[in-house]
Formats: structure tokens, C-alpha cells, sequence
């Protein structure tokens, strides 16, 4: 039931979003620009912004403390300058001219909103002509990162991820030119993009500003500022008069495809472009060609570098620099922003009834189905709400979705979140909003990281006095959520072991522990991960780790991929060392898992009957098990890991399954878990508690199907 109380606060709610976007922002006076609640009011009644909103560090000059005393340029000019005032003068004038230049010249340089609308012009898409450069609601959430970071005394250092037109690239260029026209002379940029046309395109566009720009701005007062070719480089321009250079900083434009051309050079910004698209050769590649650039751009104020471009699927350079961007938890070097559709204000339609669309958002909140009209379920549009969206851009995306047969189509156009914005495929396997469900209710940092230390030597003393060491400096390979307990249950825990190489550059081992202590009747819960190990090892030394973190966890039942060189994605596993791994632990653990053989299976060849086959037959199990899991949150699912193997993991275009090919992209954690789920829900009965008669253990020391 959805009350007026809800619908009342959704309004609420909704009108406080639409006035942050379109709410009254003016960069000429300073009101609600960047930085607004730590800004100073100046009152100058003469000057031709009478009232003015200026950063603190233009009251710090003599020229602002001057004014703030003497509240008008005449009270300056007599009472500070000391100079006769006669307002019909030509010296008065003249002492207006040049107090009102050193006014603007300071703020010029400490507020670059003021600066941009007041000397950078661009060109209006709708009616072509140029206009003055004030900021849009998603370009003045990039300023903010731009300046939080140039007023700490540190480099900027950001990645953005685009979407649709917003004016990224035109602010990051046009920043660039304010720190060269008001901040640093010498100060040398370049635009770098895949093709020397695209980094023209976005050098157009600064040439057009500076064009339109007085050339009083720049203390050259009636000049017609140009770009002229520096030392008759193709490459290289300085603004100049016609005549001779403005100022000594430089531009350079070049393509990624010719980058040795400018090998060498001495830059303070960079600007990257559409680096999604930069293609890796024998010749270049793009981390290279970057570090090249970046290693020379020191992490000091007014130093600048930008990474720009749409997305283009879960895999390379860009995407990985995005990912180690996103994570604040990774300490990276770079900010990032996304922009999602709904925050860009051209993508907005008005809302008649503002109740009753709050109503409508309301009561399919929950709905799995896709209201009547619209090709996205309930609980899409209220997602949308919950990332911030206001009724009004749900209303034009509700509209423009219906343009589109599938969201994957509507996604390239319109994201709505940084999952969008690199979705190039519709053959996910997983809903991405059904991840986003599960995340949301179960990720969690873990209680604990550990180490496992094994015992020495090599018998069932090895596995009893091995340890589970816990870490106090947060590294250690095994992360655990939840630890056993004292209770006394028959089949409460699995492990399940996906095995990978024992080097840095292949595939990582995985061991999830899953606690199925929420399957007994009277407990009415879901199955849990408790604990996972991801590294790599040595795989003799793998069997021994295995076997430890099982007997820690109640002697649990040991599922051990087998054939994972059967495996149908891009492995890098360093072979099938499944065998080895048995042959270290099978005489010593009782609690191994055994699969079901088939008639063809040769009689006495006892490895083929351990662990979990994987081949195409039964990687189709585990995965069409493993949506299920998903959709209907079937499990707690604490690990971002897992998040991010779920939603890269993809049918190929031969019919395959794996996580989309990628330096950086893995299943391991997803495998590990589709199969220990798998074999909890077919290979193993329910839990229960243990009778009080001690257990006796079968003699072979096998875990079956025929023996659960």
C-alpha cells in the first residue's frame, strides 16, 4: 500500500534534485559556483558586478582587501590610491579601466567558472552561434574534482567514463587553456586520441574559444588572440597576435597511431581522448605511449591529465584504468566520474503530475515485470530513482527506452551506470540487475584475512596441525566472513576448488567455503560464503591448503575441479594438475568428493571418479544452476569479486562460456562458486544435526553420492 506520507516525501525529495540541476547558478556573480559555502560576498556599489560570491583567495590580495574596506572602486581610487576622483575624466576613466582589470584579473585567475564564461566562448548546438562557456550540471561536478584537487596542492589526475554529450572533453580542454592563460606561462599540453583527426576536433574547439576571447583578458588589450604554428611545427601552436607569441605555453596534437613524433617533449597537461579505442600494435601500446607522457607530469598543482572516453566492453587498457579508479579502496593515482543519462539536462521531460508519478514509481518498485506501456521492469525505474535520478529524467527515459527492442541497444545510447556505459554485448549471461539486487543486500567487507600455514610433513597430522593464521595488516589471500561455531551438523559445510596456475600471470586458484547450515528445516535460511582463498600456489602445496581449510571448517566435504584443461574459455592454468593435487591429500582426507561415474568410464581408473568433472555437459549445469542462484538470491554472496565475475561472464560467439576476454578478466571466483552451489543442491544431502552416537567413517574414505 503506498501512502501519502511516501508520496509526500518522493515529492520532496524530487523537487530537491530537479533545483540541484536547474536550480539558480550564476558563475558572472559566484553564486552557487564551486566551493559556494566557503566563499566571501563582495559588495562593490560602482563596479558592473555590484555583488560578487569570490573564493577566499581572492580576499586575500591587497586589491580585495582594498575593496572589501572601501565597498566601491571611487573608495579605492581615493582612499587607497590616493588619487583624485572625477568621474567625468578621462584620467578617472582610465584609473576605472585598469582597477576593474586587476579585479578581474584576480579573480580570472582563482575562479575559473567566472573565467570560462567570461572570456571562453562555444559553439550553441542548437542555433550555432557562439556563446558564452557556463557550465552544465555534470560539468560542474567534473570542476569540482578538478579544483578539490588543484586547491589541495596536488596534480589532477582524473578518468572519465562518458556517456552520451555532455561536455567533458570541451571543459577538460578549455580548464586546460585557463591554467595556460591565467595560472602558468610555459606551461605545455597535449591532446592525444587514436586519430590525429579526433585530437584536431577538440583542438578546433579551443581555437574557436581563443578566437572569440578579448584580448584585454590576457593584459593585450585590442589584440586578436590566434593560434599561430610553433617553430613551424605541424604539430605544435602558441597563441599569438598575428604577430608575436602571448605567451610561451604550447599545444601539441597528435594521434596515438604517430605518437613518436612527439617522443620527448616536456608537458604539464594531457589530455587523452576516446582512449577506449586506442589499439595495441607491435608498435604501441597504450600504457606504453602513456608512460611515456605521464611519467614526466609531476604530482603538483596545476598539473593536469585526463583520461576520456565511452566505454567499449569489459576488457582493456581503458576499462582496467577505470575499474582501479572506481575502487577508492585501491588508493589509485586517479578520480574517476561517470555520468549517467539522468543527470544531463537535455535528457529530461516534465512531469504533469508530479503525485501521481510518484505513485506509479511507488507501487512497481518491487515488480519484476515491466508496467504496462514500458519496456523496463518496476524495479528499474525505481533503481534509477534510488542512483539519484529525478521524475523528470525517469520520464524521458521510460520514453526513450521504448525506441529500443533491448536494454543493451538503449544502453550504448543512454547509461544509467557505469555497467551501462561498457556494456557492448547482449550475450550476458547474468542480469546485471539482478547482480545489483544480490550486491546490495550481501557484500560486506570480510571480518577477517588469514593466511594458511601448513604443517610439516605429509600425513593426517600435517592436516590437524595446520593453521589458519589471521592477518592484523588486512593482506593474506583468504578472506573470511564467518567462522565454524560450536554446533554439532552433519553436511554443514563444502569447499569447492577451482584450480589455476602457481605463477603471477595465469589464472588464479580459488577455494570457496559455502556454510549450508541455513538449509535445515527449522532454520528456514539461505546457503552463506564464508570464506574464500584466491592466490596462487604451488600445486602439491594447494592439496595440503585445501585440506586444511576443509578440516578447519568441520571436516568439510572437498570438491576439486577436475579436466579443468576441458575447460571451454581462454585458460591459463599451466595444465591439469588435478591428479598431483589427489595423489598429495586422497589417503589422507576423508571427506573428498566423488561424482557419479558413467558405464564408459574405464573400471579401475579411481582418479576419473574424484572430483567435479568440468566439461561442456556440466558447465552448462553449474551455470544455468548458477542464474537461478542470481535472479531468485538464493545465496549471500559477500565477495566484490565474485560481482565483478558475474558481470563479465558471457556467452561466446561460438557457444562458450567465460568471462569476456581481457588482461585482467577472470572466472575463477564465479567457477569455484557455480560448482560448490551445484554440487550443495544435487550431490549432497540436507544438513541435519548430528545424533549424539559417535559416527562411524566408511573404510575407503571417499565422500559419494551413494554414502551422503
Amino acid at each position: 500500500v503506498v501512502s501519502d506520507i511516501d508520496i509526500d516525501n518522493l515529492v520532496a525529495e524530487n523537487r530537491r534534485r530537479y533545483d540541484e540541476i536547474y536550480g539558480k547558478y550564476d558563475p558572472w556573480t559566484g553564486y552557487n559556483c564551486y566551493g559556494f559555502e566557503n566563499r566571501e560576498v563582495l559588495e562593490i556599489e560602482d563596479f558592473m558586478i555590484p555583488k560578487m560570491w569570490v573564493p577566499k583567495e581572492c580576499m586575500k590580495t591587497p586589491i580585495y582587501i582594498g575593496l572589501k574596506q572601501t565597498k566601491s572602486l571611487r573608495g579605492f581610487i581615493e582612499r587607497i590610491w590616493r588619487k583624485e576622483y572625477h568621474e567625468n575624466s578621462y584620467y578617472t576613466k582610465q584609473l576605472i579601466m585598469v582597477l576593474t582589470f586587476e579585479i578581474m584579473k584576480v579573480r580570472f585567475r582563482e575562479d575559473p567558472e567566472f573565467a570560462l564564461y567570461a572570456t571562453d566562448k562555444i559553439e550553441d548546438k542548437v542555433s550555432g552561434n557562439m556563446i558564452p562557456f557556463k557550465l552544465n550540471y555534470p560539468q560542474r561536478k567534473l570542476l569540482k574534482i578538478f579544483e578539490d584537487l588543484r586547491t589541495s596542492g596536488k596534480a589532477i589526475r582524473v578518468v572519465i567514463l562518458k556517456a552520451r554529450q555532455w561536455g567533458g572533453s570541451t571543459l577538460t580542454q578549455l580548464y586546460i587553456k585557463w591554467l595556460q592563460d591565467f595560472r602558468r606561462d610555459g606551461w605545455n599540453a597535449i591532446v592525444l586520441a587514436q586519430q590525429k583527426n579526433t585530437a584536431k576536433k577538440i583542438k578546433a574547439m579551443y581555437r574557436k574559444a581563443l578566437e572569440n576571447q578579448p584580448g584585454w583578458t590576457v593584459g593585450c588589450n585590442g589584440a586578436k588572440l590566434q593560434f599561430s604554428p610553433y617553430e613551424n611545427s605541424p604539430d605544435d601552436f602558441q597563441v599569438t597576435d598575428g604577430i608575436r607569441a602571448i605567451r610561451r605555453s604550447t599545444l601539441t596534437v597528435a594521434s596515438f597511431e604517430n605518437f613518436d613524433s612527439v617522443r620527448g617533449s616536456n608537458f604539464h597537461c594531457a589530455h587523452y581522448s576516446e582512449v577506449a579505442y586506442w589499439k595495441k600494435t607491435p608498435e604501441h601500446d597504450p600504457e606504453g605511449v602513456i608512460s611515456s607522457i605521464s611519467g614526466g607530469i609531476r604530482n603538483q598543482e596545476d598539473n593536469l591529465e585526463v583520461f576520456e572516453s565511452t566505454g567499449k566492453g569489459n576488457s582493456g587498457f581503458f576499462y582496467e584504468k577505470c575499474q582501479l579508479a572506481m575502487d577508492e579502496k585501491n588508493n589509485d593515482a586517479y578520480a574517476f566520474l561517470f555520468i549517467p543519462c539522468f543527470f544531463i539536462e537535455h535528457d529530461m521531460e516534465e512531469v504533469d503530475d508530479e503525485r501521481r508519478f510518484a505513485k506509479w514509481l511507488l507501487t512497481n518498485r518491487d515488480k519484476s515485470t515491466n508496467p504496462k506501456g514500458y519496456r523496463e521492469t518496476g524495479k528499474f525505474f525505481w533503481r534509477m530513482w534510488e542512483k539519484g535520478a529525478c521524475f523528470q529524467a525517469i520520464e524521458w527515459y521510460r520514453n526513450f527506452r521504448n525506441k529500443f527492442t533491448t536494454h543493451s541497444f538503449c544502453a550504448t545510447e543512454a547509461p544509467v551506470d557505469e555497467e551501462d556505459a561498457f556494456r557492448n554485448s547482449g550475450n550476458l549471461v547474468f542480469n546485471p540487475y539482478s547482480i545489483d539486487d544480490l550486491q546490495r543486500a550481501y557484500k560486506k567487507d570480510p571480518k577477517f584475512t588469514a593466511d594458511i600455514i601448513i604443517g610439516s610433513g605429509k600425513s593426517e597430522k600435517t592436516i590437524r596441525e595446520s593453521k589458519i593464521s589471521l592477518r592484523t595488516d588486512g593482506d593474506g589471500d583468504l578472506k573470511i566472513w564467518g567462522v565454524p561455531d560450536v554446533m554439532k551438523i552433519e553436511n554443514r559445510y563444502i569447499v569447492s576448488v577451482d584450480i589455476g596456475g602457481k605463477s603471477s600471470t595465469s589464472d588464479y586458484t580459488v577455494m570457496t567455503v559455502i556454510d549450508r547450515f541455513g538449509l535445515i528445516p527449522t532454520v528456514e535460511g539461505k546457503l552463506r560464503v564464508v570464506a574464500r582463498w584466491r592466490g596462487h600456489v604451488r600445486h602439491d602445496k594447494l592439496a595440503w591448503m585445501a585440506a586444511a581449510l576443509a578440516h578447519y571448517y568441520d571436516d568439510a566435504l572437498l570438491v576439486i575441479e577436475s579436466n579443468t584443461a576441458d575447460r571451454e574459455k581462454n585458460n591459463n592454468t599451466e595444465g591439469d594438475h588435478f591428479g598431483s593435487i589427489l595423489n598429495e591429500i586422497a589417503d589422507y582426507y576423508d571427506n573428498l568428493y566423488q561424482r557419479t561415474t558413467s558405464p564408459e568410464d574405464v573400471a579401475d581408473n579411481v582418479l576419473a571418479k574424484y572430483g567435479f568433472q568440468t566439461n561442456k555437459l556440466t558447465k552448462g549445469w553449474v551455470i544455468d544452476n548458477l542464474e537461478q542462484y542470481v535472479d531468485d538470491m538464493l545465496w549471500e554472496e559477500p565477495d566484490k569479486e565474485m560481482y565483478h565475475e558475474l558481470r563479465i561472464y558471457e556467452r561466446h560467439d561460438d557457444g562458450s562460456l567465460g568471462n569476456i576476454v581481457g588482461n585482467g578478466n577472470h572466472d575463477d571466483v564465479l567457477m569455484s562458486t557455480a560448482i560448490g552451489l551445484w554440487v550443495s543442491a544435487n550431490d549432497m544431502e540436507k544438513p541435519r544435526w548430528k545424533p549424539k552416537k559417535v559416527a562411524v567413517h566408511h573404510s575407503d574414505g571417499v565422500h559419494s553420492e551413494a554414502k551422503i
